[in-house]
């Protein structure tokens, strides 16, 4: 959802991320998991469960400060 919201998606990107967006049973469960033990912000939390069920390389533009 954070992605949708890119200005500069064209509209193939848009439909390839709609794919995406309905959270399954096991993203909840362990988002759920995630903030009980790490205490991550519900966003990070779903980000953080899909892209470990997924197998997915998760990058990040935030910087919290050094």
């Amino acid at each position: 959802m954070e992605l949708l919201s890119y200005p500069m998606l064209s509209d193939e990107d848009v439909n390839w991320l709609h794919r995406f967006i309905g959270l399954t049973k096991e993203v909840k469960e362990l988002a759920i998991e995630l903030r009980r033990s790490h205490r991550l912000r519900l966003p990070d939390a779903i980000v953080a469960a899909s892209a470990l069920l997924y197998d997915a390389v998760l990058l990040s533009n935030e910087n919290r400060g050094s």
